[in-house]
């Protein structure tokens, strides 16, 4: 049975008590970004390596045969596509965010004006 990496990384962020959240915001990308990495049996080294900057671990003393090459990591993305997700989940992220502010504010001025005017007033 061939190894997940993406289930064993996972495995050693909780064991050091780390959290996806806090992961992706040291690497400035989105939560979901680092969840699809490790959805992957073969995360790339790159995604591994940063993963283990982060948390302080060498994965290479868990993983000798990624790193010395003997397995080969299919290559289903290009960096160029995984910086292109990496964009579109900050604007995606931004935009909810914002919206999210957006609804709040329209509530308090509905609030208001209820306060204001009566049950009546800005009916929703």
């Amino acid at each position: 049975m061939n190894k997940h990496y993406g289930k064993l990384i996972n495995r050693i962020i909780r064991e050091k008590g780390h959290s996806f959240q806090s992961i992706a915001k040291h690497l400035n990308i989105d939560k979901k970004v680092v969840l699809s990495w490790l959805n992957e049996p073969i995360p790339s080294i790159e995604s591994i390596n940063q993963i283990g900057d982060v948390i302080i671990h060498n994965f290479a003393a868990d993983f000798p045969e990624l790193f010395d090459g003997k397995i080969i990591r299919p290559e289903k993305q290009s960096s160029e596509v995984v910086s292109e997700e990496t964009k579109k989940a900050f604007f995606r992220d931004k935009y909810i965010s914002l919206l999210e502010k957006y609804n709040s504010h329209l509530l308090k001025i509905i609030k208001n004006c209820r306060e204001e005017h009566g049950e009546a007033c800005c009916r929703t």
